[in-house]
């Protein structure tokens, strides 16, 4: 039986966000603090953080980059919890008057321990994605950022002995606002939803929601 229920978190990294929101050219970095609830088919809501970094870079209109990030949720009852870890690869195209295009890869390795009625397990889910986003100017340094995405993800399961794979569909949107604090450096806060469904070949259809609050610090250079 498959158990993760589709830790999924979107495409993109959220301080690409912040290119769009500048006109700059050149590398950007930066590194973002996360934190909010995972609805999950199997634990219920379960609490949880993770703590990354990326690094982009913009030409002109295009702009791209790679992110990775390490975080944790926390297992009712137990001390160990679930650890996964996330890599972000991303190509985007700034339209014109703040609106962006983007395609993205998204691989997350989910560790699972044994819980309950169930053993450990780990799980890879890879997912490609299509979305845009829309930057615009509220008020001096302040910026806001909202974006969409729709994600096609595929999984593998691995408990002991057991594999199973699992295809299916899902959806992001985030929303937030960016603060510079001079021309080259940016502080993010935004939220973020994603959802995804996953149909496992011999386990159904399982749902799950995520829900995050974000903050990142970021750089141009």
């Amino acid at each position: 039986m498959s158990m993760s229920r589709g830790m999924q978190l979107g495409c993109l990294s959220w301080v690409l966000l912040a290119s769009s929101a500048a006109t700059q050219a050149g590398v950007f970095g930066g590194v973002k603090s996360e934190a909010g609830i995972w609805q999950s088919g199997l634990d219920g809501n379960l609490p949880g953080w993770s703590v990354g970094a990326d690094l982009g870079y913009q030409h002109q209109d295009w702009f791209g980059g790679l992110g990775v990030a390490w975080g944790q949720y926390a297992l009712p009852n137990q001390s160990n919890g679930v650890t996964r870890d996330d890599l972000d690869i991303m190509l985007g195209y700034q339209i014109g008057s703040g609106l962006s295009v983007f395609g993205g890869y998204k691989h997350i390795g989910i560790d699972h321990p044994a819980s309950g009625n169930y053993a450990a397990f780990t799980e890879q889910i890879q997912t490609f994605g299509l979305g845009a986003q829309y930057s615009m100017p509220i008020s001096g340094p302040w910026a806001g950022v909202f974006r969409g995405s729709a994600n096609i993800p595929s999984t593998v399961f691995k408990s002991g002995s057991t594999s199973v794979n699992g295809n299916g569909a899902g959806f992001s949107a985030d929303g937030g606002v960016a603060y510079w604090m001079d021309k080259a450096t940016s502080l993010n806060a935004g939220l973020k939803m994603q959802n995804m469904q996953l149909k496992y070949t011999t386990d159904g259809t399982w749902t799950t929601t995520t829900w995050k609050a974000v903050l990142a610090l970021n750089r141009h250079f």
